[in-house]
């Protein structure tokens, strides 16, 4: 039998379905801030195209936006003259990525990678297209915890490697919840 709201069944005879008190998220937060939502069913083999669907049709971060390129250098010693001419524009998310629609970004936070002038506070651009090696740097989940460390090996054995020597390696273990969500390709950083 099939529940349904108007079913004579009781409901203590369910397993599953239906709502549950503090079930979900709150009203007014996620993605579409306090927008409606339906339930909607997809077969498995189609998951994933949707989703890419919405995201670019979504996602501010998919969307070109084009800037002004001067052309002139920026002299870091005396001044130059700016002039009012743009040599071409350039779309921002072309300068960013080479994959826009699996491209995200994240905020970094601590000091284990100030030697590759990764500070915290930085914003990260992650390609989840492109294929890790040996000396990227991740973003990754390692037994439920997120980070951004460097992919390296040592006698054979994988290890996620900070870039300041106060922080230690953390090895990846055959038993380890390990997942690598993509390689950091740029960094933004806040200048004051």
């Amino acid at each position: 039998m099939i529940y349904t709201k108007n079913s004579e069944e009781s409901s203590d005879n369910i397993s599953h379905g239906g709502s549950r008190n503090g079930a979900g998220r709150p009203a007014g937060t996620g993605r579409w801030k306090g927008e409606p939502t339906q339930m909607m069913r997809v077969p498995i083999s189609r998951k994933m195209e949707v989703k890419s669907l919405l995201e670019q049709n979504y996602a501010p971060r998919l969307q070109g936006y084009c800037l002004n390129v001067f052309d002139v250098f920026v002299q870091a010693g005396n001044p130059t003259p700016l002039g009012d001419e743009t040599s071409e524009k350039v779309d921002v998310m072309e300068f960013l990525t080479d994959h826009p629609a699996d491209t995200f970004m994240v905020t970094a936070h601590g000091d284990s990678m100030i030697n590759v002038n990764i500070h915290s506070g930085d914003t990260l651009v992650v390609d989840a297209k492109i294929e890790p090696k040996e000396g990227s740097i991740v973003v990754a989940s390692i037994d439920s915890e997120f980070t951004v460390k460097t992919l390296r090996k040592i006698d054979g054995k994988a290890f996620l490697m900070p870039e300041n020597p106060d922080f230690s390696p953390i090895p990846i273990l055959p038993e380890s919840e390990f997942k690598i969500y993509g390689v950091v390709r740029k960094k933004i950083a806040n200048v004051g």
